[in-house]
């Protein structure tokens, strides 16, 4: 009898173990259950929705209009990529914080550079691998060749017009920049460029006016702020 007594003792013990999951799991008592509910289909569902693998799922986190307008990435198209690169122009206009605007820029530059013809994408690659590594004359030659296959490649008129400007080409530089300019007036590196010539020539009333379209095209340029106060002073101190 007393046998059978212990016996029965331990199978209890044992229909309580199995049955309260998750206590065995975490190594210590389980505490009461919830409500004082008794176990059931209802607490396999709570243990479910609040287990291991529930908790180890990561929230969707909302996209950005920046993540939203590159979702499917840059457009083969030539029209659709300018209709991309306007609308990442609005983004960069009203970006909240400088880190913000570098992001958005950095999309900006990537349709710069892309082009439907493949022939123009190598040359452009080997264009910057010949500015990084000083051979200028080199860069300048393939940036000749870039224009004449793609004279609506507005990056590329940029480039060619920092390589006229190292070589204090002033004049072709200026030509280039407003050639860029032409075919994208928001390229902020290129009005950047323009505004620094005519800076350096003294046309500060041209600098101020190219500086304020950069301000309405990239608020947070870097250094925009402090350049244009001091050419308005300059400007305003000698009455224009």
């Amino acid at each position: 009898m007393a046998v059978m007594t212990f016996r029965s003792i331990a199978v209890a013990l044992l229909i309580c173990l199995f049955a309260a999951p998750g206590w065995a799991q975490k190594g210590g008592d389980a505490g009461p259950l919830p409500d004082a509910q008794a176990p059931g289909a209802s607490e396999r569902e709570r243990s479910r929705e609040s287990g291991p693998a529930a908790r180890g799922k990561k929230r969707t986190r909302p996209k950005t209009p920046l993540e939203l307008l590159m979702k499917d990435g840059i457009p083969k198209h030539a029209e659709k990529r300018a209709i991309l690169r306007e609308d990442l122009y609005a983004l960069l206009a009203t970006a909240a914080t400088p880190k913000e605007a570098e992001q958005i820029a950095g999309q900006i530059e990537r349709v710069w550079r892309a082009n439907s013809s493949s022939t123009v994408a190598v040359l452009m690659v080997r264009a910057t691998r010949a500015l990084k590594a000083k051979k200028s004359e080199l860069a300048l030659e393939l940036l000749d060749v870039v224009v004449q296959l793609a004279p609506d490649h507005a990056e590329a008129w940029n480039r060619r017009a920092f390589l006229h400007f190292k070589a204090r080409n002033f004049e072709s530089a200026v030509g280039d920049l407003r050639r860029a300019l032409a075919l994208d007036p928001n390229h902020y590196k290129a009005l950047d460029g323009l505004a620094s010539i005519f800076q350096q020539f003294g046309d500060n009333g041209k600098a101020l006016a190219v500086y304020e379209q950069l301000r309405q095209v990239y608020p947070h340029w870097p250094g925009l702020n402090k350049a244009y106060d001091n050419l308005k002073r300059k400007v305003q101190g000698r009455g224009i």
